[in-house]
């Protein structure tokens, strides 16, 4: 009797599986993917810090316009991994919240922001998320990702799926020139596997691409 009891919720299951699958979900739009955890925040100070850091220290350096200088084993990050349920509810945290928010726009695209981890403030002051930043990661290339939307002039900008006119339903603009963003925290995403430092096992692709650079069998300039 058990058995059979069994066997019927499966057929029922797979049952409405099929029906999903050729119907499509009731709803319109289908609602987002089920959440798994709240995005963390980032403080709109740490975005800014990040982004500056980077123009600073990579920008600048390439250019050859400041005298920022690295240790002399430096090697910058040459990529980031973001684990794949991250993002996945990264992008179904934004879907949800432009529903509940009532915002009249689509989540366009993800936007992937060049930064730098900024090396530890000489009055040792900084927020709480970022002294979670180890000192083995200060200094190195990373990444903000934030989401983006189509605006009146049907130009793509970032947006913070929290951060919006109650009145148009429209996302307010991230504009660091006005100070009270600054208390404000960001539902963007960061915080990625940074290599290096931080590898595990040495990545193939990259060895060998620099096996092949140095042994002249690529077609550089």
């Amino acid at each position: 009797m058990m058995k059979s009891t069994f066997l019927n919720y499966v057929f029922y299951v797979m049952l409405g599986l099929i029906v999903l699958t050729f119907m499509g979900c009731p709803a319109n739009p289908c609602p987002p993917l089920p959440i798994v955890q709240n995005v963390p925040l980032i403080p709109a100070m740490d975005v800014a810090n990040m982004v500056y850091s980077y123009k600073m220290e990579r920008i600048n350096v390439i250019n050859g316009t400041t005298g920022v200088t690295h240790e002399p084993n430096f090697i910058d990050s040459r990529f980031i991994t973001f684990n794949a349920d991250s993002v996945v509810n990264f992008i179904s945290y934004i879907n949800k919240k432009i529903i509940e928010n009532h915002l009249k726009i689509q989540l366009k695209g993800i936007r992937c922001i060049y930064t730098v981890y900024p090396k530890k403030p000489k009055n040792g002051f900084e927020s709480s998320y970022m002294s979670q930043i180890s000192p083995d990661k200060r200094g190195y290339h990373a990444l903000i990702i934030a989401p983006t939307y189509l605006d009146s002039l049907n130009i793509e900008q970032v947006f913070d799926v929290n951060y919006f006119d109650s009145n148009s339903g429209f996302p307010k603009p991230i504009n660091f020139s006005d100070s009270s963003i600054f208390n404000r925290n960001l539902s963007f995403l960061n915080m990625g596997g940074l290599c290096p430092p931080g590898c595990q096992t040495a990545p193939v692709m990259f060895n060998t691409i620099d096996s092949l650079g140095a042994s002249g069998r690529l077609n550089q300039q």
